[in-house]
């Protein structure tokens, strides 16, 4: 599956925030989705659940990603400690 991003700084959009609009800085990807799961996405749209498909990629990618960040957090911070015990013997982080 092929993955690009790049930030584009002159594109703004709102979103609420706390009962205020406050601008976002945003970035495109852009990625491949299999047809089926596109056709599910749709679906969800049309049946009201979410504005349009930017609006449930983003809930779906904000979801994710704060379902992992402990696991992430954990996993820094093994490594950190790791690093930290061993310093360079390990032969990858440090400089």
């Amino acid at each position: 599956m092929a993955l690009a991003a790049s930030v584009d700084v002159t594109k703004t959009s709102r979103e609420p925030k706390g009962g205020l609009m406050s601008k976002v800085q945003t970035a495109t990807i852009q990625t491949d989705v299999p047809v089926r799961l596109l056709a599910e996405m749709q679906t969800l749209v049309e049946a009201g659940w979410f504005r349009d498909l930017d609006e449930l990629m983003l809930d779906a990618l904000r979801r994710f990603v704060e379902s992992h960040r402990a696991e992430l957090m954990e996993r820094f911070i093994r490594e950190d400690v790791e690093w930290g015990l061993h310093g360079d013997e390990m032969g990858g982080k440090g400089g």
